[in-house]
C-alpha cells in the first residue's frame, strides 16, 4: 500500500457501491464536512445526508450522494455503510 493512499469501500444494504484505493475522502459528517487522508487516526463517524467525494490515482474524484450513514476509519482503510448512495 503507497504510503499516500488508502483503501475505500463504500457499501449499502443492497451491496458494494464502490470500492478501490483513494488519495482523499471528504464525508458530509453530521457534525461538518470531513477530510481524511492516509495515516488519518481510527475514528468512527456518523454520516448524514449529502456528498461524498473520493479522489482516486486513476479516476480522479468520485462523487456519490449518500443518504446517513456512519465511516469507519482506520490509517489504511475506510468503510462507509450508507442507506443510501447514488451517484452524483
Amino acid at each position: 500500500m503507497s504510503g499516500n493512499s488508502f483503501q475505500y469501500e463504500l457499501l449499502t444494504p443492497q451491496g458494494q457501491v464502490a470500492a478501490g484505493k483513494a488519495r482523499y475522502a471528504e464525508l458530509p459528517g453530521e457534525e461538518g464536512r470531513l477530510g481524511i487522508l492516509a495515516g488519518h487516526q481510527p475514528a468512527l463517524i456518523g454520516l448524514s445526508t449529502g456528498t461524498l467525494r473520493i479522489q482516486t490515482h486513476e479516476e480522479g474524484i468520485r462523487e456519490w450522494s449518500v443518504s446517513r450513514g456512519v465511516a469507519t476509519i482506520t490509517p489504511d482503510h475506510m468503510l462507509i455503510l450508507a442507506r443510501e448512495a447514488r451517484p452524483a
